[in-house]
C-alpha cells in the first residue's frame, strides 16, 4: 500500500496594532511580534484517497469561515468531509476571524467583530500552505507514539485532577529525507495573560521553534479536549521565560514518545461525519445575570482579602458571569444548534474532530473504553464555545456560565460520538 504526505506552512501574522483575541478586553492591541503565527497543512494520500489537516495559530474559526478556507482544497478535488481545518487556540492572535458567529455581540470583547482584512490574510496563508503541501507530496511511512505528560497542565478548576495528560506524536518520514511531526495534547495554550500584547502562538511556539530548527521540517500542534485544562496551576509566571520552561517540559514528553514509536498500518482508513443537535440554555434575565456578576465580585474581593492562592479561579468565574450577562442581553433567540463531528480512522487510531472546547472529564471515560486509541481534536469544524460537564453547571464554573448550551448537553454529545464509533464500519 502506497502512503504519501505533503506539508506546507505560511505566515498569517497580523499587523502591529491589530486587536488581540482571547481575553475579555476592548483595548488589547498588538504592540509587537514575538513570534510569527502560521497556517500549517498536512495532506495525506492513502490508496488515492486524500485527507487534509490545516491548523492555524488562531483563537478559533467558526463554520462559516472554515467553509471559505476549504475552497483551495476543494479546487484540488478534496471531498469536504476529508478536510479538517482548526485552530490552536492561542490567546495572542488576531480578533475578527469568525465570519458568522452565532454569539452576536455577546462575545465581542473576546473574539471581536469579523475583520475582512485580517481574514483575507488568513485566507491567503491557508491557500499558500495547502498549495505547497499539494505540490510537494511524497511517499512516506508513518510512526506514532503515546505517552503521558503530567507536569504541564491540569484541570483548571480542580488542581488535583490531572485532566488529560495523554500525548500523541505522529512522525511522517518521507523517502526524500524530509520529516513532519504532528502532536496532540490537551491544554489551553495560555501561559501568557491579558497583559501580554505581543503576537505569539504561546505554548506551541516553544516546541515548534526547537523542533523545526533541529529535527523536523514542519511541526503541527493539534489541541485536544482542553475545555477544562490549562496551565493555571502549573505556571509560575506569565512571561516568555515561563513559556520556554513549560514548552521544554512538553518537549521532554514528545521526546519520550519518540523513543517508542510504532509503525502505523493505515490499511483501514475512512471518515464518518454526522451532526449532533445541542440544546441552547434558557438565558438568564438581565436582572439575574447582573446579580450573578455582583455575587462573583463579592467572592473575588473576599478571596483577595484572604490572599487565597487560586485567585485566577475567582477571576475567571467573574469573567464567566460577565459573559453570561452579555449572553442575556444579545444572544440570538434559538433553541438548538447542530454541531458537526468528524471521525477519521487511521489504522488503530481514531481522530474525533470537535467544533468547540470539550471537557476532558467527558472524554476520558470514552478514551478508556477504547484503550487510549481515541484522539480528540478540539477547535475543528467550527466553534461553539465550551462544552462542559454537569459538574461545571452545578458549581457555577466559568465554562458553564459562558457556554451557550444546557446542562447535560456535553454528555449527550459524548454519547453520540460513542454510538457513531461503535456502529461505524471498521471502527
Amino acid at each position: 500500500m502506497i502512503v504519501k504526505v505533503g506539508y506546507g506552512k505560511s505566515s498569517l501574522t497580523p499587523l502591529i496594532g491589530t486587536a488581540l483575541a482571547g481575553f475579555a478586553s476592548s483595548d488589547r492591541w498588538a504592540t509587537g511580534v514575538h513570534d510569527d503565527l502560521y497556517a500549517r497543512a498536512i495532506i495525506l494520500e492513502i490508496e488515492q484517497m486524500r485527507y487534509a489537516i490545516v491548523q492555524n495559530d488562531l483563537l478559533a474559526l467558526d463554520k462559516e469561515s472554515i467553509h471559505i478556507l476549504q475552497k483551495p482544497l476543494k479546487d484540488f478535488g478534496f471531498e469536504e468531509q476529508n478536510i479538517f481545518i482548526g485552530a490552536t487556540h492561542t490567546h495572542s492572535g488576531p480578533k475578527g476571524t469568525m465570519k458568522g458567529t452565532m454569539f452576536g455581540e455577546s462575545m465581542e470583547s473576546v473574539i471581536g467583530r469579523f475583520n475582512p482584512s485580517v481574514f483575507s490574510q488568513i485566507e491567503a496563508a491557508v491557500s499558500s500552505a495547502v498549495t505547497e503541501a499539494f505540490h510537494n507530496i511524497e511517499k512516506c511511512y508513518i510512526r506514532y507514539g503515546l505517552t503521558e505528560v503530567t507536569d504541564v497542565a491540569t484541570n483548571r478548576n480542580y488542581p488535583d485532577d490531572h485532566g488529560d495528560p495523554a500525548l500523541l506524536v505522529m512522525e511522517f518520514n518521507r523517502i526524500d529525507g524530509k520529516k513532519v511531526l504532528l502532536y496532540n495534547f490537551a491544554c489551553h495554550p495560555t501561559i501568557l495573560n491579558i497583559n501580554n500584547t505581543m503576537i505569539t502562538a504561546d505554548l506551541p511556539w516553544g516546541v515548534s521553534t526547537i523542533l523545526e530548527n533541529s529535527s523536523y521540517d514542519m511541526v503541527m500542534f493539534i489541541n485536544g479536549n482542553s475545555g477544562d485544562i490549562s496551565t493555571r496551576f502549573t505556571r509560575k509566571y506569565s512571561d516568555f521565560n515561563e513559556v520556554k520552561r513549560l514548552s521544554t517540559k512538553l518537549l521532554c514528553g514528545i521526546n519520550s514518545a519518540l523513543l517508542k514509536l510504532k509503525l502505523l498500518n493505515t490499511a483501514n482508513h475512512h471518515v464518518t461525519s454526522f451532526d449532533v443537535a445541542m440544546k441552547i440554555k434558557a438565558m438568564d434575565s438581565i436582572a439575574i445575570a447582573e446579580d450573578k456578576v455582583h455575587q462573583y465580585k463579592i467572592k473575588l474581593k473576599e478571596a483577595q482579602m484572604k490572599n487565597l492562592p487560586d485567585l485566577r479561579l475567582y477571576e475567571s468565574r467573574l469573567e464567566g458571569a460577565l459573559i453570561n450577562l452579555e449572553l442575556s442581553k444579545s444572544f440570538e433567540n434559538i433553541s438548538n444548534v447542530s454541531l458537526n463531528i468528524s471521525i477519521l480512522r487511521l489504522g488503530s487510531l481514531i481522530f474525533v474532530f470537535i467544533p468547540g472546547e470539550l471537557f476532558s472529564s467527558l472524554c476520558n471515560p470514552l478514551r478508556a473504553e477504547f484503550e487510549g486509541r481515541i484522539i480528540f481534536c478540539g477547535y475543528f469544524n467550527g466553534y461553539f464555545g465550551y462544552i462542559a460537564d454537569k459538574r461545571a453547571y452545578d458549581t457555577g464554573n466559568y465554562e458553564a456560565l459562558s457556554s451557550p448550551f444546557c446542562s447535560g448537553q456535553g454528555e449527550v454529545l459524548i454519547d453520540s460520538i460513542r454510538n457513531n464509533i461503535c456502529k461505524g464500519e471498521g471502527f
